[in-house]
């Protein structure tokens, strides 16, 4: 999915909406609440605090220092959106301090934006210039921002007025490696060194500098660079072996080698060194997860949310769930973690029913909508409500209310979308996505909708806009660089693709992503040299985490008839790692490819699923294996598996459709047809064909017009502007249709259905002679869907009928 579902949750409640207001029968004064809550902040039981805080700024809204503490427990639980309100509301209260407006600063950068964050601190420094804690921020924000050389100046600053400061020695160090001023980065680094071993530093600050002179030297790009920094790296992680940065910077750079056992080894290293540390299970856990370890991945993940800190990790666990479909699942954990709590937070009391409503339970969600006390959240629940109820029109009113209440809102607009498409309004669609991104930049699930929509009718513009302004506030988000990718690739804009390749070859996570769009990128002009540069490259194409490269691979030497080389690829990978189900999903590409036997392609696509039951591209290939066989029913169960299993993905819905055509199911075409265009109404052929069917039974002109006119705005060619001809000639708006058609010869002029459509248009128009005219070109193809017809109106007109 596009968004993350925790992601989406979070999202919902960003902004400036009152704490929840909830009854209490016998509630103790607010003296004694107060001090339960600090008591449970001290001791890091913020789940516990929020509901006592939420309570007293109900009591005291205007209390500066409860809005302080409100905001530090969001802060605390993984809630940076809807920190922000609290703090900002604490840092304009009279008496507000630096503290405040550091914790608010702090919020801006959780939520990736870092502007935002340079904005409030400047207003600490313009009246304290010497606060080390401002400072540090303003140099992780210049940072994720991008400026380095600014950082530099404050590290600099720091370094002036205390030249021992550890954290600015290393910063400097680092921020000249960003800089790529390689002698001025070994000066600082020995300058560290220096300082380090005069001071006895703590350990916490030594790990760090192992970090940086580990990076440096790898860095450096000398003879052996990888090999030194191969043993700098062992010596940290002997020295720190549970260290979170080390752990976590070690794993990028064996990532980035190849070398993921070896990650793998470190990061289970560190949570037997440190079990009780849930930031470590949970990167292990993660891990497990993206290598298709779903089983200890789950048990690593349990044990961390069982840890007392373990507290973010239960939000984790109930997203990993979620992406993976298993509503049942994520509900146990949400429920589980409220029946904890004496009175859930704002965000839980959202999160309960979307969940119950994924997980297909609505009326159990629509009791947890009456918990919610917001109008704001709560029309924007019932909407969502409605809309999987299958009541668009109610949905969109319910959303209406919603966004006038708080017309910023991204979520609301995003839901207001969904409802928009479901009712066929995709002009509609394509504005609510848009006020989705105007109001969040950093909104992936909008950005990706709308993206998707601008690449259907070839506009690069203003979602190249978009997409850039997504990365300056996401930098590391791989996701944004991706798109960039994309619409380079289909914008025909080779240095907006070569630019995503560049930065994501960066990011040690991203290597495999970085070769596969390289290889895409030179198929463009040669499929030898994609082959080549893959081939050659230095990740290991046996690695279930590289199966992206190893899949462009396959595809170049498929399409180079290069078939025994390709399963040759894909057999060595199977044996390095014979569970892995992506292996043996590409194997039955490669075997199809071949035109080797389907029972071969059907056993690899099998296997595939009995390790992974979810993947959806061997659901959507099985799938079209049943329907060429005739097991219709069999193929209809695997395409909505499929569809399940990545929503995102037109593909399996359109297998469907055709697999039901084949068949000759017309009486299920057109509810499959609609389904699909409810949630991709830019799927030009679903557009096109339902356009025809309409037009053909008449059943309503009115929709098929607004359909074939999509259609042709998404670029449907010569073959929409024959149906948008037939439509308006049906409507009896002849000259409309005269115009359309005669686009539609010019566009294709050996198309017979198109010079029929024109000729019995000009017919209707009065011209006789240019309608024979039309009809007698037309039958010059003795075969075409409308032949016979076309002879009847030549006859009738007084032409010649014979082909």
């Amino acid at each position: 999915m596009h968004t993350t579902f925790v992601a989406r949750i979070r999202l919902l409640v960003i902004a400036a909406i009152p704490p929840l207001l909830f009854l209490v029968g016998c509630s103790p004064s607010p003296e004694r609440m107060r001090a339960e809550a600090e008591l449970l902040l001290e001791e890091e039981r913020f789940e516990e605090a929020m509901p006592l805080l939420e309570e007293l700024l109900d009591r005291s809204p205007d209390d500066r220092e409860l809005n302080s503490l409100y905001g530090t427990a969001l802060l605390s639980t993984g809630n940076p959106s809807m920190a922000i309100w609290p703090l900002d509301k604490a840092a304009e209260l009279p008496g507000a301090g630096h503290e405040s407006l550091l914790l608010l600063a702090r919020a801006h950068l959780d939520i990736g934006s870092p502007s935002d964050a340079v904005e409030v601190i400047d207003r600490v420094l313009d009246e304290r210039p010497d606060i080390l804690e401002a400072l540090e921020l303003r140099i992780e924000a210049y940072r994720a921002l991008g400026q380095s050389d600014s950082a530099l100046e404050d590290v600099d600053y720091i370094l002036s007025f205390r030249p021992q400061e550890y954290s600015a020695l290393l910063a400097r160090a680092s921020l000249l490696l960003d800089l790529e001023r390689a002698e001025d980065a070994e000066a600082a680094i020995a300058k560290a060194r220096s300082t380090m071993e005069t001071e006895d530093a703590p350990e916490e600050w030594k790990a760090r500098f192992c970090a940086i002179d580990a990076t440096f030297i790898f860095e450096r790009q000398e003879e052996g660079y990888a090999e030194h920094a191969t043993g700098t790296w062992e010596e940290c992680l002997e020295d720190f072996p549970a260290d979170p940065l080390i752990v976590t910077q070690s794993v990028d750079f064996f990532d980035a080698q190849g070398k993921a056992e070896r990650s793998m080894q470190i990061l289970r290293a560190a949570v037997g060194k440190a079990p009780e540390n849930s930031s470590l299970r949970v990167a292990l856990g993660l891990r497990l997860a993206a290598r298709g370890e779903h089983e200890e991945a789950e048990d690593q993940l349990f044990e961390a949310v069982a840890l007392p800190n373990g507290a973010s990790a239960r939000s984790v666990l109930i997203e990993y769930f979620s992406e993976r479909l298993e509503y049942d699942k994520a509900l146990a954990v949400l429920e589980e973690w409220i029946e904890l709590m004496i009175e859930p937070p704002t965000n839980i009391l959202i999160l309960h029913p979307d969940l119950l409503i994924r997980a297909g339970k609505l009326d159990a969600a629509e009791d947890a909508i009456d918990s919610i006390e917001q109008p704001e959240f709560k029309s924007l629940m019932r909407g969502r409500l409605e809309l999987a109820r299958g009541n668009p029109e109610r949905a969109i009113e319910l959303l209406e209310a919603g966004i006038q209440l708080w017309p910023g809102n991204a979520v609301a607009r995003i839901l207001a979308a969904e409802a928009a498409e479901q009712l066929g309004d995709f002009d509609r669609a394509i504005a609510e996505y848009t006020e989705a991104v105007r109001n969040d930049a950093s909104n992936w699930e909008a950005l990706s909708k709308l993206a998707a929509k601008q690449e259907a009718l070839r506009r690069p513009q203003p979602i190249t806009q978009f997409v850039n302004r997504y990365v300056e506030t996401q930098p590391r988000d791989s996701r944004g660089h991706r798109l960039r990718f994309e619409i380079g690739m289909w914008s025909d804009n080779d240095e907006a693709a070569r630019g995503a390749i560049r930065t994501l070859a960066a990011m040690p996570d991203q290597r495999a992503t970085a070769v596969a769009f390289a290889g895409r990128f030179r198929a463009k002009t040669s499929r030898i040299a994609a082959v080549r540069f893959i081939a050659e490259s230095p990740i290991d194409l046996t690695d279930p985490e590289n199966a992206e490269a190893l899949t462009v691979l396959l595809e170049n030497l498929g399409a180079l008839d290069q078939h025994d080389a390709a399963i040759e690829r894909v057999d060595a990978a199977l044996s390095a790692h014979p569970d892995a189900a992506v292996f043996h999903e590409l194997r039955a590409n490669a075997l199809g490819a071949a035109g080797r036997p389907t029972e071969l392609i059907h056993a690899s696509l099998i296997r595939a699923l009995e390790l992974e039951p979810d993947r959806p591209g061997a659901l959507l290939t099985l799938g079209r294996l049943e329907s060429a066989r005739g097991s219709l029913e069999s193929a209809l169960s695997l395409f909505d598996r499929a569809a399940e299993a990545d929503p995102d993905e037109p593909a399996p819905q359109w297998a469907a459709v055709l697999s039901l055509l084949n068949a000759e199911r017309e009486a299920d075409v057109e509810a499959r047809l609609r389904k699909l265009l409810s949630t991709h109404s830019e799927h030009r052929p679903a557009v096109e064909l339902l356009a025809r069917r309409l037009s053909t039974s008449d059943k309503d002109l009115g929709e098929a017009q607004l359909l074939a006119e999509r259609a042709v705005r998404l670029g449907g060619g010569a073959d929409a502007l024959v149906t948008l001809g037939r439509i308006y000639h049906l409507q009896g708006n002849t000259q409309r249709a005269l115009r359309v058609l005669r686009r539609s010869v010019n566009a294709q002029p050996n198309s017979p259905s198109a010079r029929y459509q024109l000729g019995v248009a000009l017919a209707k128009s009065g011209d006789v002679e240019a309608a024979r005219a039309e009809l007698s070109k037309a039958l010059e193809t003795e075969s075409f869907p409308e032949a016979e017809a076309a002879r009847e109106e030549l006859s009738r007109l007084g032409g010649p009928t014979s082909g």
